[in-house]
C-alpha cells in the first residue's frame, strides 16, 4: 500500500485552569498541531520532570546557531510534551535545546539532544535527556562554564543523565547532584524568579573555587572564577583583609603580603542581576596548612654549592629527600645563610643539608622518592608531614615509605635455627 505523504492536521483543543498556573481562574486554550508521520518527520516525545511541573512551556531552539525550530507548546497536567519536528529543520553535528519554563515563576531549565541521532531515528525520539530536569540543568551550566556545549561534553555530561521509571534520579556525579539540587530549590519554587535561579546557581559555582591562591612574587593573587554563562551578572568582591579586590576576566585579583597571607582570607563575593543580589563567602586557608600547598622546591642558600636535598641507600634501594615550600623563590634571590635539616627514611639516617634562610619561621614539607632521577607522583613513597622551622637547625625525626617490596631478611620464629646474613647497607 503506497503511504500518502501529505501531513494530517489534527487540532487539538482543550480548556486549562488558568487557576492551576497560579492564575485568576480564566480558561485558556492551547492548541497544539500535530503532524503525522513521514520520513523526513520526527516526533520527539519528553517532558518536564524537576518533579512533575504541571502546564510547563516548552520550546526547542537549535544550538549552537540559536535557529528557532517550533513555537512553544504546553505540557500537559503531568509535565508530558510532544513535537512533531521536520528533519530538514536540523544541522548535524549540532544540538537541540529543550527549553522549558515554569509558567507560576517564569524560571527556567534545559536540557539537550545531539542532532544526529534524532536525523538518523524513525518515527518517534525519546530519550533520558528529553525528561528536562534540574539534573540535566546541571549539566548544560557546567558545559557552559568550560566554554559551551559540544559532543565531548555532552556525552560526558548529560550522559550521566538517569531515569528510574520515567524520574530523574541522583547521578553519580557528585558535581552535577550538588548542582543540580541548588537548582531544584529556585526552579520549584512558585516565589523565586528566573533570575534568582541564575544567581543561586552561580552562587553554588562560586562556593565551588578549590583553587589554592599562593601569590607572586609580587604578591598579587589571581583566583580563578566559573566562567559568567550570563553576562548580566554583575560581580563584586571584598577581602577580609582589607586591600584592593577587582574583578578581571572571570579572575578575582588582588594583593597580599605574605604575613597577610599566612592566615587565612575571607573573599566575599557580591552577585547582582537586575538588583537580585545574592553573597557568598569564600575561605582561602593559611598558606602552609595544606600539604597540597607545598609545590615549590625550597633552594639552597647561595653560597652553597650542593643542591637542597639528600639522597640514601636502604636494601640496595635509592631514595630522595627533597624539601617543598609554598613560597616561590628563585635561586637568584637566596639568602646566604641556611637552615640545616637532619633526619633519617625507615630508620636510616642521612646527612643533613641546607635550605636558604629565606624559609626561616615558615614552613616546609619534606617528600621521600624512589629513585635519584625522576621525583613525580608515580614515586613519590612518603612524606614528612608539614614541618615548622623555629630554628638554624632542625632534625624531622624518621620519615616512613609506602615501599614494602625491597628485600628484608626472614627471621623465624625458631630463633635456634642459624639466620642468613643480612643484607648489607650501602
Amino acid at each position: 500500500m503506497k503511504i500518502n505523504k501529505s501531513l494530517i492536521t489534527v487540532l487539538v483543543v482543550f480548556g486549562l485552569l488558568f487557576s492551576a498556573c497560579g492564575g485568576s481562574g480564566d480558561t485558556v486554550t492551547e492548541n497544539i498541531e500535530t503532524q503525522s508521520i513521514s520520513p523526513e518527520t520526527i516526533v520527539i516525545n519528553g517532558a518536564v520532570n524537576d518533579v512533575p511541573i504541571p502546564f510547563a512551556r516548552v520550546s526547542l531552539v537549535e544550538y549552537p546557531s540559536g535557529k528557532k525550530l517550533t513555537e512553544s507548546i504546553i505540557a500537559d497536567v503531568n509535565g508530558k510534551w510532544s513535537f512533531s519536528l521536520d528533519k530538514n529543520l536540523l544541522s548535524p553535528n549540532a544540538f537541540v535545546m529543550i527549553k522549558a519554563v515554569n509558567r507560576k515563576n517564569n524560571a527556567s531549565i534545559r536540557s539537550a539532544i545531539d542532532t544526529d541521532k534524532i536525523i538518523a531515528a524513525l518515527g518517534n525520539y525519546e530519550a533520558d535527556e528529553t525528561t528536562v530536569s534540574h539534573y540535566t540543568e546541571a549539566a548544560i551550566v557546567l558545559s557552559e562554564i568550560e566554554g559551551g556545549l559540544d559532543q565531548e561534553k555532552h556525552d560526558r555530561l548529560l550522559g550521566h543523565i538517569k531515569l528510574n521509571n520515567g524520574n530523574p534520579v541522583d547521578t553519580g556525579s557528585d558535581e552535577i547532584d550538588k548542582l543540580a539540587k541548588t537548582i531544584q530549590k529556585s526552579f520549584d519554587n512558585n516565589t523565586s524568579s528566573n533570575d534568582e535561579l541564575i544567581l543561586h546557581t552561580y552562587e553554588h559555582l562560586v562556593g565551588q573555587i578549590a583553587e589554592v591562591a599562593i601569590p607572586d612574587e609580587h604578591g598579587k593573587v589571581e583566583l580563578g572564577l566559573p566562567t559568567l554563562y550570563n553576562n548580566d551578572i554583575e560581580v563584586q568582591g571584598s577581602l577580609s583583609t582589607g586591600g584592593s579586590l577587582s574583578i578581571e576576566n572571570d579572575k578575582i585579583v588582588f594583593d597580599l603580603t605574605p604575613q597577610q597571607r599566612q592566615k587565612d582570607v575571607n573573599i566575599t563575593i557580591t552577585l547582582n542581576l537586575n538588583d537580585k543580589i545574592v553573597s557568598k563567602t569564600i575561605l582561602l586557608p593559611a598558606l602552609g596548612s595544606s600539604v597540597g600547598h607545598y609545590k615549590y622546591h625550597a633552594v639552597a642558600p647561595s653560597t652553597d654549592l650542593l643542591a637542597s636535598r639528600v639522597s640514601v641507600m636502604i636494601n640496595g634501594r635509592n631514595y630522595t629527600v627533597i624539601p617543598y615550600s609554598f613560597s616561590n623563590v628563585a635561586q637568584s634571590n637566596a639568602e646566604t645563610s641556611g637552615i640545616t635539616i637532619n633526619g633519617s627514611v625507615r630508620g636510616k639516617a642521612f646527612s643533613g643539608f641546607k635550605i636558604a634562610n629565606n624559609y626561616a619561621d615558615t614552613k616546609i614539607l619534606l617528600k621521600v622518592y624512589e629513585g635519584k632521577t625522576l621525583f613525580d607522583f608515580t614515586t613519590l613513597v612518603g612524606d614528612s608531614g608539614i614541618i615548622t622551622l623555629a630554628s638554624n637547625s632542625i632534625n624531622i625525626g624518621n620519615i616512613a615509605v609506602s615501599r614494602t617490596d625491597d628485600f628484608q631478611p626472614i627471621e623465624p620464629n625458631d630463633r635456634n635455627i642459624e639466620l642468613p646474613p643480612v643484607a648489607p647497607e650501602f
